[in-house]
């Protein structure tokens, strides 16, 4: 018979397994959906779901299951679950869409489910089968013990994944580690049962340790294989797990492609990116000499800045101390660093760092990308803006700047362009842009129409040596035609609403253009377009009666 204190350890065991495989599994879904934020809600939804569902299958289930070997056995069954999810998830992903690829959301529900639904359902199985076996032995109240034993083993996990092993270990070692947690219980269990059970319970416990061993030698090894089986056709060189998420390094020839969390982050070596970025924002300003560029610091932006003699020292923020590691393992000398005391990295969070800084910035670059997540919103809003507005020099601006999709704006994207717009003009007095394939927006409490008219002259003074930026371009750029013709075609879409942290509207533009490209993701928008607060809270009740029912 075993005591209550075994009860609490088993429970510990389950919560310890339960989040070690949640955590794991949903970055690794993270990765497979680039990053997207949306994803997360539909991963904790479908896991609910199906430890719901597996409760349930096991509460009405004709056979009780709660004998010694039947619970071992789910332990260790759960603990395999999660590492076969992460190679369905690594291999079923380069089927679906190449990578790099926004998802459909038919097919992001569809990966999520497959990614998570088995190992959950057998985990909700298992804490069903565990209140079970603690009556059978005995125990009057076994439910607040496993309850609490799986909170106090969900607590553990949670403090030794985000304090040491998510900085230390990649995927499959940590599953490994659950795994063994779950093997170790099983044989726990076994303590009370007749012979015959502990020896097949016992060998089959060895057994998992013994494969766990071998994952645990060449964990990292499997781990780069599953990698490029999930990056086909492209070479995984480096995948490297950090408390904030995965950095994947890409080889194509000469070329270096970072992903992190999926998305694609910079390229070494892009000129034309690194340029684009820079010349355009620093020839609006008469004299830089303090820069702080927020995002793409791999990208070669650094080196591109310094080549304005003007600037005495450019900071470059970075949230993972990783991204900065890596880019100077793969770029050419002096990437980053460049000449002495010219360039400083900034670890942390941006918005953060602008937020509390007490340093003044002649020209404040904002090169994140699109906002196809909330972290990268952040950026873009009248929040930070306005934050951003402090962090100034007198005369100084903050740029931003959206990539097109080609030659045809959509209503969408021309939306996602004034939201910014009026984001920027509630916190400064002038704001000017600048039309080609890539949309320049650039914003002071000081006049810049004179300085956008001197912008070729400026670019020539300076005689900064270039690759693509140079003045045929910026003179193409600059002519009144395209000017007034997309002036026009923002005006035209301008519904006035303005990016901010408690409206969105940048990022959910962006969904938007993403979803369109899609079947399912038509229907998911046109469906949202039509859902009120009213409407939204009948539909979630009527769900929850329904669910209700089924489970009475």
């Amino acid at each position: 018979m075993h005591t209550k204190a075994n009860l609490v350890l088993l429970g510990c065991c389950l919560g310890i397994l339960g989040t070690m495989s949640q955590v794991v599994l949903l970055r690794e879904l993270l990765i497979a959906f680039t990053g997207n934020e949306l994803t997360i809600a539909t991963v904790l939804a479908l896991w609910l779901i199906s430890v719901s569902l597996g409760c349930l299958a096991a509460g009405r289930s004709r056979r009780p299951g709660a004998g010694h070997g039947a619970v071992s056995a789910m332990f260790i069954i759960a603990g395999l679950f999660s590492l076969l999810q992460v190679l369905l998830i690594r291999t079923v992903r380069p089927m679906i869409a190449p990578t790099g690829e926004l998802l459909s959301p038919g097919m992001t529900v569809a990966l999520a489910a497959l990614g998570v639904s088995p190992c959950a359902a057998v985990l909700g199985a298992l804490f069903v089968r565990l209140v079970r076996y603690g009556s059978a032995t005995s125990h009057s109240s076994p439910i607040p013990s496993v309850y609490g034993g799986e909170a106090l083993g969900a607590g553990i996990a949670g403090a030794v994944l985000s304090l040491w092993l998510l900085e230390t270990a990649d995927p499959l070692t940590i599953l490994a580690a659950g795994a063994c947690v779950g093997a170790l219980a099983g044989l726990l269990v076994l303590g009370g049962a007749p012979l015959g059970q502990r020896i097949r319970g016992t060998a089959a416990a060895v057994l998992c340790l013994l494969l766990m061993g071998v994952v645990f030698a060449r964990g990292g090894d499997f781990d780069i294989g599953l990698r490029n089986l999930e990056w086909e056709p492209l070479e995984v060189i480096e995948s490297v797990d950090t408390k904030y998420g995965n950095i994947v390094v890409v080889r194509r020839g000469d070329l270096y492609d970072f992903f992190e969390s999926g998305a694609l982050a910079f390229t070494i070596i892009d000129p034309m990116y690194a340029e684009e970025t820079v010349h355009v924002p620093l020839v609006f300003h008469p004299r830089p000499e303090r820069v702080l560029l927020v995002g793409s610091s791999g990208s070669g932006a650094v080196s591109e800045v310094l080549k304005h003699a003007t600037v005495r020292r450019v900071d470059f923020v970075e949230l993972d101390a990783h991204t900065i590691d890596l880019t100077e393992r793969y770029a050419p000398p002096g990437w980053l660093r460049g000449e002495e005391g010219r360039s400083r990295a900034v670890l942390g969070d941006g918005r953060g760092y602008v937020r509390d800084t007490d340093e003044r910035y002649d020209v404040i670059i904002v090169a994140a990308g699109l906002p196809l997540s909330l972290q990268v919103n952040r950026l873009y809003t009248v929040e930070f803006f306005t934050a951003a507005s402090r962090a100034l020099a007198p005369a100084g601006i903050v740029a931003v700047k959206v990539e097109t999709q080609g030659a045809y704006m959509g209503p969408e994207f021309t939306k996602l362009v004034t939201s910014l717009l009026n984001a920027l003009r509630r916190v400064f007095t002038h704001v000017e842009f600048l039309p080609g394939e890539t949309i320049h927006i650039v914003a002071s409490d000081s006049p810049l129409a004179e300085r956008r008219s001197r912008l070729v002259e400026t670019l020539l003074m300076r005689a900064v040596p270039t690759a693509y930026l140079n003045e045929h371009v910026l003179r193409e750029r600059l002519a009144p035609l395209r000017t007034a013709q997309l002036d026009s075609l923002l005006e035209l879409h301008d519904d006035g609403a303005l990016n901010s942290d408690t409206r969105p509207v940048t990022f959910s533009h962006a969904l938007s253009i993403w979803a369109k490209h899609f079947r399912t993701g038509k229907a998911v928008d046109w469906a949202v377009a039509r859902l009120d607060l009213g409407v939204s809270v009948l539909l979630l009740s009527g769900v929850a009666l329904v669910v209700v029912a089924a489970y009475t």
